[in-house]
């Protein structure tokens, strides 16, 4: 599946581009459970990456339905909670668990922490230069304005080129409806000349549609081969 599978005419009224940031335009330079295994283990839970993989996920979707059940409000305070859940379920509490947090915290609030997309920073050009407005919208927290200012192939994505929406500074998390109102009221434009590109179906894809707006998933492995609009990376974008 590529982008000129389902391309249609009236997608060339687009005017704006707006991007998921972690699994769409950012993605870890190491694997996540390698770095919780090798912090835990200096903090003195020695636990190796394969043990560490289930638990982070489950503990990850365990605070995903705590802030469902919130109806996905959200702020600085609430991510950091939820990191240090996450961190704790993962780890087990020792009695460095504090330390072990905070040095996660740390490391994943850095560029060096990332790396962006394959010829992520052409395409944004490309985009750009076809009069595009571009953006990017996560479910992350302040901590990715120090991430984006660290990452040159990302200006035009950030502060002041463009649009940036962090769901801990306007309070309401993906997918919820209030978070892609707040970014059809940042963009300035009907939704439906934005298009949204994300790597998530529940969060990006789906809400997307449902406040207007067009939508794009990224999905490099075909886990969802019965969506309409979808492509394996970004690289298909350069046909827009």
């Amino acid at each position: 599946m590529n982008l000129s599978d389902w391309f249609e005419p009236s997608d060339r009224e687009v005017g704006a581009v707006i991007f998921d940031a972690v699994g769409t335009l950012l993605h870890p330079n190491t694997a996540v459970a390698d770095i919780y295994a090798r912090i835990a283990g200096k903090w003195g839970n020695p636990r190796t990456a394969v043990e560490l993989q289930p638990r982070f996920y489950r503990a990850f979707q365990s605070e995903e339905e705590v802030d469902r059940q919130s109806n996905w409000r959200t702020s600085e305070a609430r991510e950091i909670a939820r990191w240090k859940s996450i961190v704790h379920q993962t780890i087990e509490p020792t009695q460095n668990a504090e330390h072990c947090f905070h040095e996660l915290y740390d490391h994943f609030g850095h560029a060096t922490a990332w790396k962006p997309a394959p010829q992520v920073g052409s395409l944004l050009r490309h985009l750009a230069g076809a009069s595009k407005r571009l953006g990017i919208a996560s479910n992350f927290d302040v901590r990715l304005l120090q991430i984006l200012q660290g990452m040159e192939e990302l200006e035009l994505v950030r502060p002041p080129q463009g649009i940036c929406l962090i769901s801990s500074l306007i309070g309401w998390r993906k997918p919820s409806p209030h978070f892609f109102q707040c970014l059809i009221q940042a963009v300035d434009l009907p939704p439906q000349a934005i298009l949204f590109v994300g790597d998530d179906l529940h969060n990006d894809y789906l809400p997307a549609q449902q406040a207007g707006l067009r939508a794009v998933l990224v999905d490099p492995r075909d886990r969802f081969p019965n969506v309409p609009r979808r492509i394996r990376d970004l690289t298909e974008l350069f046909c827009w």
